[in-house]
């Protein structure tokens, strides 16, 4: 758990303790849904018998097993939430804290030695957002790794022990929601690290220009350098229309999982009609399998390589080799070692996958910048500074188009779900009807039904992401060099502050525009 280059290398025996009671409680999480299937398919047969009248005590019975149940679950979620956020936040302060000393320690002909950007911008972005990540990780992306272990590893025997036909016919179905998770996952990935490396260089492009102003301004050099900057920003916006599309491919392939409703209602009718089986069981058998099999691609994408390396050293041979590895697998920092990298050339696998859309490089929000930077700072100025919804809209009117599109195909999926939840639920009074032929008959309906929402959530999915990607990339461009145009036309002595260093000028650059792309 500790061992060295680890991600808990940090963890003391306090995190230790509460890494242990966090893990019971994801497991106790995910138990949460067999065990729940378990009781309610009791519960639907009981509804659904021959019998119009239920019984209080029959009611009363399966009340308080469901109570108990939430009570625990409510109970181990409580446990999950508080210890794996506490032993978060205390390993990335240790993190932060190590980091920076080692950084400290460092010779002279170190920082001589960076490319791309200065050694500033490269600390502050360690310290403010990859041992961000590193904490998100551990508080949130681990616990619920290990939900979705417990309930894939818990939904399989529930679903064998209500119907193991129905439930050894599905299975393959189950195993198919691995392939969009691990194979386009990890085009995902690459695209990320593509992206993380284009920032960077645009990023530098940027700090460049603002620690060197007074040149800048003396060879009257802003309009090259917004050329040089929106040059670097295209890249970044072609390989995150990619990434768009690529995230569209992603969720829509999921859509097999009304494919696989569709085969699983098939062979229910058969298993109630011909085997004799009670429809409840045969249900919540097929709920239990397509739930166990939904938990596959988040659990795919983690235990991978938590973060991707890419070691590199200082151009200049006669200074001191800096060890820029990544946070699992470099040493423990000694004298004359830092764990560096270049700004977000170090991407968690975790980062690109569907649960976790592309993130902002910073933390801090643009409250707390508006704060920082302006001594006459409240509610109603910062409401008059922020850009209205309506005015990011006009920016965005030459991709009207794209709006359009992707809007139709969001309402699209949208409408995927109810549809779905009506047809699931007919089905269920579907297999208690008495006519054989009708139950046959009717089950075949719905088998279309659900083929043609497979259909429908994969061209949704496509359209949606990827002309939101398309909005959502070309407005950030647009808003990063438009906010670098006006940096450009500031007075020599409002760079002069403390406060407006290139790498903080750089980390609003970079944050505020970010926090747009995230609300496409």
């Amino acid at each position: 758990m500790g061992k060295k280059g680890g991600i808990f290398r940090y963890a003391d025996g306090v995190d230790k303790l509460l890494m242990v009671f966090g893990t019971l409680g994801s497991i106790g999480d995910g138990l949460m849904t067999p065990l729940t299937m378990f009781v309610l398919s009791r519960v639907i047969n009981e509804y659904g018998g021959a019998t119009l009248s239920v019984s209080n005590e029959v009611v009363d019975k399966y009340g308080l097993r469901l109570l108990i149940l939430a009570i625990g679950v409510g109970i181990s979620a409580f446990m999950e939430g508080v210890c794996w956020t506490r032993t978060a936040e205390r390993q990335a302060s240790r993190m932060r804290i190590e980091y920076l000393k080692s950084v400290l320690r460092q010779e002279v002909a170190f920082f001589d030695s960076q490319a791309n950007s200065s050694i500033t911008f490269q600390v502050i972005s360690t310290i403010s957002s990859d041992a961000h990540l590193i904490q998100d990780t551990i508080a949130e992306k681990i616990p619920n790794c290990l939900a979705h272990l417990s309930s894939f590893i818990f939904c399989f025997p529930v679903a064998f022990v209500l119907s193991w036909r129905l439930a050894l016919a599905a299975l393959p179905c189950s195993i198919m929601f691995m392939i969009p998770g691990i194979g386009i996952g990890n085009v995902m990935k690459k695209l990320g690290g593509k992206i993380a490396g284009a920032y960077g260089v645009a990023g530098g492009i940027a700090e460049q220009a603002i620690s060197s102003i007074r040149t800048v301004y003396s060879y009257v050099g802003e309009n090259q350098t917004l050329k040089k900057f929106g040059i670097a920003l295209e890249k970044c916006t072609e390989l995150g229309i990619k990434q768009g599309f690529t995230k569209g491919l992603l969720i829509g392939s999921m859509g097999m999982i009304y494919a696989a409703w569709a085969f699983q209602a098939w062979v229910g009718s058969k298993l109630v009609t011909e085997r004799g089986e009670k429809g409840g069981l045969v249900f919540i058998s097929g709920i239990c399998v397509i739930l166990g099999g939904n938990g596959v691609p988040d659990i795919s994408y983690y235990p991978d390589d938590i973060i991707d390396q890419k070691t590199k050293h200082p151009r200049n041979p006669q200074a001191p080799k800096s060890g820029r590895s990544s946070w699992k697998n470099s040493p423990a920092p000694r004298s004359g070692e830092t764990n560096w990298h270049t700004p977000r050339s170090v991407t968690p696998s975790w980062q690109n996958s569907p649960a976790y859309p592309v993130t902002p490089i910073f933390s801090i929000s643009i409250e707390n910048s508006f704060q920082a930077h302006y001594d006459d700072f409240d509610d109603e100025n910062i409401s008059h500074r922020s850009s209205s919804l309506w005015r990011l809209l006009q920016m965005n009117a030459p991709e009207w188009k794209q709006t359009i599109l992707g809007c139709i195909g969001a309402a699209g999926f949208g409408a995927i779900q109810p549809v779905h939840a009506y047809c699931l639920g007919t089905v269920i009074s579907v297999y208690f009807q008495t006519d054989k032929s009708k139950i046959l008959s009717d089950t075949r309906f719905y088998c279309y039904i659900f083929l043609s929402l497979a259909v429908l959530s994969f061209i949704a999915n496509l359209l949606q992401h990827y002309n939101f990607a398309v909005m959502g990339e070309r407005l950030s461009k647009r808003v990063r060099i438009q906010m670098l145009e006006k940096i450009l036309t500031f007075e020599i002595g409002w760079f002069d502050k403390d406060d407006n260093t290139s790498a903080a000028i750089c980390a609003r650059l970079t944050t505020e525009a970010s926090m747009i792309l995230k609300s496409k």
